[in-house]
């Protein structure tokens, strides 16, 4: 989709150069590469989803120093961190440089973590009252491990996937950006 989209708007204005931004959707190896290409060059912003290894490595090695004075970003409403680092793409053809942004804010970070946190707490109190409830099988799997028992009101034992609440936890409150052109973050 993104290969068609952008040939068609450079038929449409062959002598001017690119320039896009994109959100998650649009992050693959693919179309990085696509954009890449020396031959059709787009200059590009794009959002790095979490799916992604290379955004989680970028948040893994920003993680401890990060959070400092010098680092910070006025917004609007917020005082956010963000940092700005180099780092080598590996395409089919070649590696190339590209700018990583890494974002990080701490009140968005708290409010995930508590949505989180209550969010399972619930998880777990349904499930303890009603562990065959349909509506909540994915997030009952997904969060909980519930096993039947005998002893136990209500039948069964529910605990918490603990490895899942960090995992996710890892990456609240996070953002990493990649440009071939935009290197202030």
């Amino acid at each position: 989709t993104l290969r068609t989209t952008l040939a068609e708007v450079s038929a449409l204005v062959p002598q001017h150069e690119l320039r896009v931004v994109m959100d998650k959707g649009f992050f693959s190896q693919t179309n990085v590469d696509d954009m890449l290409n020396p031959k059709q060059p787009v200059h590009f912003l794009l959002s790095v989803p979490f799916t992604s290894a290379f955004a989680r490595k970028q948040v893994e090695s920003e993680c401890k120093d990060i959070d400092q004075l010098e680092n910070t970003i006025l917004t609007a409403d917020d005082a956010i961190r963000g940092v700005h680092k180099i780092r080598t793409w590996h395409t089919k053809a070649r590696n190339t440089q590209l700018h990583v942004h890494v974002y990080f804010n701490p009140v968005k970070a708290a409010t995930e973590r508590n949505q989180l946190y209550g969010f399972v707490t619930e998880l777990k109190q349904t499930a303890q009252q009603d562990p065959e409830q349909p509506k909540f099988q994915e997030d009952f799997h997904k969060y909980l491990i519930i096993r039947k028992s005998s002893k136990h009101d209500g039948g069964c034992i529910v605990s918490i996937r603990q490895e899942v609440i960090a995992k996710k936890l890892q990456t609240c409150g996070w953002m990493v950006l990649i440009s071939d052109t935009v290197d202030n973050p």
